[in-house]
């Protein structure tokens, strides 16, 4: 019987990349503009009458992206400095960077292709931890435990 759970490293990490993944479209939806800029056009046709709100809806997808940029962003920085640069290039910057991009961003030498793979390994599995409270870290033999984490 186990104290602490196992954490499954391979789901787990698994778990962190489904959620950073999006991370570049989504700061691209929380920037979007709340209000239309087009201006209204002026005819002698009457108005369709439209169901639903479109602009609630826009709305409520600026927020939750917002809401979803925050977690990620205060998760990643709780890790450590190195791993939160690996993982800042990998999948929060506005460009897209190789690992030899990272390698010399991060350590200075394009050598270091073997460093940023541990980093984001490690990297990976921190940001599972710290990401709104380990709802990321996925346990082997869960039911064999005496302690489990519910979320």
């Amino acid at each position: 019987m186990y104290l602490l759970p196992e954490i499954d490293s391979k789901k787990t990490k698994k778990n962190a990349r489904r959620v950073l993944n999006p991370y570049r479209n989504l700061a691209r939806i929380s920037g979007l503009s709340l209000t239309d800029t087009k201006s209204p056009a002026i005819t002698g046709m009457p108005r369709n009458n439209v169901f639903g709100n479109s602009k609630e809806i826009k709305n409520v997808n600026v927020i939750s992206a917002i809401d979803e940029i925050e977690e990620i962003e205060k998760a990643v920085s709780n890790l450590s400095r190195e791993c939160m640069e690996v993982i800042y290039y990998t999948y929060m910057s506005k460009e897209l960077h190789t690992k030899i991009d990272i390698a010399g961003l991060v350590f200075g030498s394009i050598n270091a292709n073997k460093t940023v793979e541990r980093r984001l390994s490690e990297g990976l599995l921190q940001f599972a931890e710290a990401y709104r409270g380990g709802r990321l870290l996925s346990f082997k033999n869960q039911e064999n435990c005496s302690l489990s984490l519910k979320y």
